[in-house]
């Protein structure tokens, strides 16, 4: 009959159970993708690229530099209440110093190389949660947002020293990832997740709170434009449990805001600016085009998007696209006004989070708004070969240069300075990184002086600015053993005025224009000891170093000996 005839003609197009011939596959189907295994490629290779370029940098780090020595020592504190007490001094919660500790521990951190293996932990974290991120909220292999993270030598170099930054940013995005499905879910378990992912991101790095309240606002706009109150009213009780658990370290930023003022400064959005302009060139001018180029797409793909029609609600791409926009406006504006209202000069590492954030955003938004869109999904993997073939030279140059040559200088004076000589460190927080190398029996000291030497001790350098000559004990320290014919070796800045110039000391702290900044006094004692020396020392020299460190602690030593 023509019933049955028809049928057997459907079953030949399907296949019979024994093995006959099935259907022609559908191109599109993604096991015969074409598109999407070189996609898969290309993202792998971008992987390899920002693994190799973490250990390149890790190989040639060299000492820690005082910042993470400051951490270092803050983790293996004599005891949990004494790591506390220190956490006043310290830049973040205590998640990754409590990591740390662990890694001192099981006998990792007793060495430089098993610090920077910690380091490295931290630093690959950063391109797995982009990977965790994009899959997870893009249902798409990250491509540009990768790249463009993984030959980023800032990024590269912060994120994986031996410091929170690298944590931090990966938490950051693994808890907005966390955070978006559980805007679109009514599982208990994805609110679970969510909401331990909020707690670990904002007990590793301060600013993640900020971060995670552009999360929940992405995720409340989502939430209830599905019309899921419930939802969006546990993604609020989320962000409360994480406020909650920032309140024991209100008694830590109150007595930190003692001292504060003596690193803030005026601050402005155009300095902001100026620090993201040169995080984004770090790996030249084909790389910052491609940033560009990224942003520049999401936001014309989107809006022609919209222009068509397009309703973000009706599917699951258009939730991740509300989500991504939201949460990549609500973090720019969040933490642009986190850093303007504290007033600290901003450096490499404050944004190696925002940069991961407004990458992975930006690719999210690109590849839900455009995802059947072949050319577009050509030119994302056009893109991601240009960021990597043309970042990966000056990310590489970049890389091979030490954090810090004080290990250097502290080598060569062990070896150089005799008894009766001294060491002076100035600037006096270079003492927190050459007390950890020096190994000789000359006495160090700092200006202006210093006892602890383990950590940033801001508190006492407050108590210095506000006494009258602070740094006389030092400068007659000089003279004695000048005059006893041994030498005087400084580390770091040795400075003098012209002479007949007026005397650089300052009257106490605060100074009627610029109160308690401390760079006027830092200057003044340089000044200060430099006029001595400038007056009386019979003959100077320049040890030369052996090699040069990253700018931020590239150290010179100086010998003077004779009096007159």
């Amino acid at each position: 009959t023509r019933a049955s005839r028809i049928a057997t003609m459907a079953a030949r197009r399907k296949g019979s159970a024994r093995g006959g011939r099935g259907p022609r596959p559908d191109p599109r189907a993604p096991a015969t993708d074409r598109l999407g295994q070189i996609e898969w490629l290309v993202a792998l290779g971008a992987a390899a690229v920002a693994v190799l370029l973490h250990v390149i940098f890790v190989q040639h780090a060299g000492a820690l530099w005082r910042d993470e020595v400051n951490s270092a020592n803050t983790a293996a504190s004599s005891s949990i209440a004494e790591m506390w007490r220190r956490l006043e001094f310290e830049s973040t919660p205590v998640l990754s110093l409590l990591v740390l500790r662990g890694w001192h521990a099981i006998g990792a951190g007793a060495t430089d190389a098993g610090l920077r293996v910690f380091g490295l932990l931290g630093g690959l974290a950063l391109p797995a949660s982009i990977w965790f991120a994009m899959r997870r909220s893009a249902r798409a292999v990250p491509l540009v947002s990768l790249a463009i993270l993984a030959v980023n030598p800032e990024v590269v170099r912060w994120a994986s020293s031996v410091r929170a930054w690298g944590l931090g940013a990966a938490l950051a995005i693994v808890t907005l990832a966390l955070i978006r499905d559980a805007a679109t879910s009514l599982s208990r378990r994805a609110l679970i997740w969510a909401g331990c992912a909020a707690v670990l991101s904002v007990q590793c790095v301060y600013q993640n709170a900020v971060f995670l309240t552009a999360a929940i606002a992405a995720g409340v706009v989502v939430a209830l434009v599905e019309r899921r109150a419930k939802v969006a009213a546990s993604l609020v009780g989320i962000g409360a449990i994480a406020a909650l658990s920032l309140v024991p370290y209100l008694g830590i930023l109150q007595r930190r805001s003692a001292w504060n003022a003596l690193n803030q400064g005026p601050l402005t959005f155009a300095m902001m600016t100026d620090k993201v302009w040169e995080l984004l060139w770090g790996s030249g001018a084909i790389v910052f085009g491609c940033w560009a180029a990224l942003i520049a797409a999401a936001v014309i793909l989107l809006a022609a998007r919209l222009a068509r029609g397009w309703r973000p609600s009706r599917d699951a791409d258009g939730s991740s696209a509300t989500f991504a926009v939201v949460a990549l406006v609500a973090s720019t504006l969040g933490i642009t006004l986190f850093y303007l209202t504290f007033r600290y000069p901003t450096q490499s590492w404050y944004y190696v989070a925002i940069l991961a954030i407004v990458a992975v955003c930006c690719e999210t938004i690109l590849t839900t708004v455009a995802r059947t869109w072949r050319g577009v999904r050509l030119a994302k993997v056009a893109l991601t070969i240009a960021v990597l073939a043309a970042g990966l030279g000056p990310a590489w140059t970049s890389l091979v240069v030490p954090q810090t040559n004080v290990d250097d200088a502290a080598a060569q004076l062990s070896a150089q300075a005799a008894p009766g000589d001294l060491i002076v460190v100035n600037p006096w927080y270079v003492a927190i990184s050459f007390e950890r190398y020096y190994k000789g029996q000359v006495d160090v000291v700092t200006l202006p002086p210093i006892d602890d030497h383990a950590i940033h001790r801001f508190d006492v350098v407050k108590q210095d600015m506000a006494a009258t000559a602070p740094i006389a004990p030092i400068l007659a320290r000089m003279q004695h053993a000048l005059e006893t014919g041994h030498k005087v070796w400084f580390v770091g800045t040795v400075g003098a005025q012209a002479p007949g110039s007026p005397p650089a000391r300052l009257p106490p702290a605060p100074l009627p224009d610029s109160g308690w900044a401390l760079g006027p006094y830092m200057m003044a004692w340089t000044l200060e000891a430099g006029d001595v020396l400038r007056d009386h020392v019979l003959g100077a020299n320049q040890v030369p170093p052996r090699f040069h460190g990253w700018p931020l602690e590239d150290v010179t030593v100086s010998v003077f000996w004779g009096w007159r």
